[in-house]
């Protein structure tokens, strides 16, 4: 995904997030999500 296509609640975690943690549950209007970032195109 890039930045513009994700939910912004997505997005402020993801690019925020070190890339292979698994640390954090957010809500967003979908529901409840775990965000794991495995690579990043920076």
């Amino acid at each position: 995904f890039h930045e513009k296509q994700m939910a912004e609640e997505f997005s402020k975690q993801v690019w925020a997030q070190e890339i292979g943690q698994c640390d954090c549950f957010i809500k967003s209007r979908f529901g409840f999500h775990l965000i794991w970032v495995h690579t990043r195109d920076e």
